[in-house]
C-alpha cells in the first residue's frame, strides 16, 4: 500500500511556474555595471565624509584678504588700490588650565606616562575589552622638559601631578607622591 501519493500540479500552475523560471533564468537582478557603479559611488561619499574641514584661521585669512580686497576695489583712490593687503587678526588660543592627575607612573625606555588615571579631568576612552560600553581611564604622556622633577625616582609609585594636559600629554609643573607603590 502506498502511502504518499504524487502531487500534480494543473496545467495551469505549471505554465505560470515555467514562465517564472524562464524569466529567471533570462533577467539577472543587477547587471554587473550597476553594481561597480554602486561601489564607486559608496567610496566616493565615503572619502567625502571623511574629509577634514579646512582649519578656522586659514578661513578666516580667506576673508579678510577677500574683504581688504573688495574695500580697495569700491575706493576709488589709487593708493588704497596699490596698499598691501591688511594682515589677518589670528585668534589666540587660550591657554590650557593647569589641571591634577593621579596616576601610576610609568617608564617606557626615555618617556613616562600616568596609567590607572583618576581625576576630574583625566582623559576617558571606550575600549574593546568592554565591548565599547563602558570608559576606562586612559594614560597620560608625561613631560618634564626641564627635568627638574625627576620623574625616574617616582617610577613605580602613585603620584599626584599638575599640569597642563593637552592631546593626552602633560607638561608636568608639579609631582607629588601618594603612594608608594601602584597596588
Amino acid at each position: 500500500m502506498r502511502l504518499i501519493k504524487s502531487m500534480r500540479l494543473n496545467k495551469s500552475v505549471r505554465n505560470k511556474w515555467s514562465r517564472v523560471q524562464k524569466t529567471i533564468r533570462e533577467k539577472p537582478a543587477m547587471s554587473a555595471g550597476a553594481i561597480s557603479l554602486g561601489v564607486i559611488a559608496l567610496l566616493a561619499a565615503t572619502m567625502f565624509a571623511t574629509r577634514e574641514p579646512a582649519s578656522a584661521e586659514a578661513q578666516i585669512d580667506k576673508n579678510v584678504t577677500k574683504r581688504a580686497a573688495m574695500a580697495r576695489a569700491t575706493s576709488g583712490d589709487a593708493d588704497a588700490a596699490q596698499a598691501p593687503a591688511v594682515d589677518a587678526v589670528k585668534p589666540t588660543t587660550p591657554k590650557a588650565a593647569p589641571v591634577t592627575i593621579t596616576g601610576c607612573l610609568e617608564r617606557n625606555d626615555e618617556t613616562f606616562r600616568l596609567k590607572d588615571t583618576t581625576g576630574s579631568d583625566a582623559p576617558r576612552s571606550r575600549s574593546w575589552k568592554s565591548g565599547f560600553l563602558k570608559k576606562g581611564p586612559k594614560p597620560i604622556d608625561v613631560i618634564d622638559a626641564s627635568k627638574r622633577l625627576k620623574l625616574g625616582d617616582h617610577v613605580g609609585q602613585r603620584v599626584s601631578v599638575t599640569g597642563t594636559l593637552v592631546d593626552r600629554e602633560m607638561q608636568v609643573r608639579s609631582l607629588k607622591r601618594v603612594a608608594p607603590s601602584c597596588s
